[in-house]
């Protein structure tokens, strides 16, 4: 064979099945390594799998629980979410990640002191002039919080993988840090006549500790301001401050004040500006309200863009798949009102993407399909069969080799909405039509010919969206939008009776 020449079918076949087995292969090297704790090369196997099948839902789930940091760990989760957004365990776990991260900025944060106890603590005989967060912790705290989230993520995505999601497996190192911290020692107050910078600090000690504990972040924030007006270089206040900034800016994100919320990430950013879930969260909300504000101006193409990218960054958030999906549809029937047909159809069907049971977009959908599908050429008549409608009688005749073979009853359209009288043929049959311009389901479908855009037919009585059968009780009179109605038992009947071609006359 000439190199470069087309494969034979059975090389194709030998080559993807030995991919597939070396997917296989890496797979289960990955969870081996994942499950014996060495997660570097459970990444490399991973990595490999999800590289060559990024379509592996579980390879993704694996590797969130390996993952280096809490932010690749939410990437993967929102990846195998892509891949199944139905997937409610993978939704679960990017809940209780996200929760996880404001667990830990809470755990390890600042907790103001500059080495002067307040009134009500005794000095151990440890206690020295100085910070009472010491490198020792600090270290230790900065290290447990690395650990405590990966085998935290490790034990959850563990259980995950079993379908048994539980967000309240854990306490975290990093949470029992804080409170090491935040319970240490103090030096005991020395009175003076004037109160010292440090103990006026010391002072706001008991307050903040309070708003911590209920947290009440806004007050948290106003005692931290009033230590930074007295001391802005005191040790550990912008960290105190970042994490403050933070977790309030979430609390408004949850609230829909988003425009303040946006002004708290802002300042996060100002103290870290490389925070990945202060990025995140500030840009996630500024796109989400932009997104609505194009929304609201009917601007359907800049709200599809603006809220795409939120949505693509964080499905989840707030109401952005709602509002996303109803962007698309309003993008489609704009352009589908403009003549646009390809185009709203491609709308309608993103819109069905994002929100997959969204009954509006489906029943468009439908139409559009219906309306760009080019027309059945005019069948064959078929010269032994033959249907005819008396509208006077409202009566139908079915013939076969010139012998009257069946008649039924049957109820043509009411005034203003007439059956049409003239010759045609059976177009189409389908099972089960639906007429989208009333919400109808049309059993036993035989369409015969067109009224503009569109198409008249035989079918049994109607079905509502209730279930409930439209005019039965009517039939024998002049009651439908144009169709020939006819009983379910009788439309089955002539269903299978009537060829595609079969003559239809239709008197008066």
């Amino acid at each position: 064979m000439p190199v470069g020449g087309p494969k034979s079918e059975g090389q194709t076949s030998i080559e993807h099945e030995s991919q597939e087995e070396h997917l296989k292969e890496w797979f289960q090297a990955g969870v081996a390594a994942a499950r014996a704790g060495r997660l570097q090369q459970a990444r490399n196997h991973l990595l490999r799998v999800t590289a060559h099948d990024p379509q592996n839902e579980e390879a993704w789930l694996w590797l969130a629980s390996v993952a280096d940091d809490s932010q690749e760990t939410l990437a993967c989760l929102a990846q195998a979410l892509t891949i199944n957004p139905k997937n409610e365990h993978a939704k679960a776990a990017i809940r209780w990640a996200r929760a996880k991260l404001v667990e830990e900025s809470r755990a390890l944060s600042f907790y103001p002191t500059d080495g002067v106890a307040s009134p009500t603590m005794a000095t151990t005989p440890s206690a020295t002039q100085g910070t009472v967060s010491s490198p020792v912790l600090r270290q230790a705290a900065s290290v447990s919080k690395g650990v405590s989230f990966r085998r935290a993520v490790g034990l959850l995505m563990a259980t995950l993988l079993l379908g048994l999601v539980g967000l309240t497996l854990l306490t975290t190192i990093g949470a029992e840090a804080w409170r090491m911290v935040a319970a240490a020692p103090t030096p005991t107050m020395t009175p003076t006549a004037t109160p010292t910078q440090g103990e006026l600090i010391a002072g706001l000690r008991p307050e903040l500790d309070q708003a911590w504990q209920a947290e009440d972040w806004q007050r948290a924030l106003e005692v931290l301001e009033q230590i930074q007006a007295m001391d802005p270089g005191h040790e550990g206040l912008q960290q105190g401050l970042f994490t403050v900034h933070l977790l309030r800016g979430l609390e408004l994100v949850e609230a829909n004040q988003l425009e303040e919320a946006i002004f708290h990430f802002e300042r996060a950013l100002a103290i870290q500006p490389d925070d990945p879930t202060a990025k995140s969260q500030r840009q996630e909300a500024i796109g989400y309200l932009a997104g609505m504000k194009s929304y609201r101006q009917a601007d359907w193409d800049r709200a599809v863009e603006e809220l795409t990218a939120v949505y693509n960054t964080n499905p989840n958030y707030k109401e952005v798949s709602s509002w996303l999906y109803s962007a698309h549809l309003n993008r489609g029937l704009a352009m589908q009102g403009q003549g646009q047909l390809k185009a709203a159809q491609r709308e309608y069907q993103r819109a069905l993407e994002v929100k997959s049971d969204g009954e509006d977009a489906k029943i468009k959908l439908a139409e559009i399909t219906f309306l760009l599908t080019p027309p059945s050429p005019t069948p064959r008549p078929i010269p032994n069969k033959r249907i005819e409608i008396d509208i006077s009688e409202q009566h139908f005749y079915a013939y076969e080799g010139g012998a009257l073979v069946y008649s039924f009853v049957c109820s043509t359209g009411e005034p203003g909405r007439d059956t049409a009288p003239g010759s045609y043929q059976v177009l189409d049959k389908i099972p089960m039509a639906y007429a989208s311009t009333w919400n109808l389901k049309m059993p036993y479908w035989l369409g015969i010919y067109w009224a503009g855009t569109l198409e008249n037919g035989i079918h049994a009585l109607p079905i509502l969206s209730s279930g409930q059968k439209l005019w039965d009780g009517y039939l024998g009179q002049r009651v439908s939008y144009g169709c020939i109605i006819l009983s379910t038992e009788a439309a089955k009947t002539i269903y299978d009776w009537a060829e595609i071609g079969t003559p239809v006359i239709i008197r008066r």
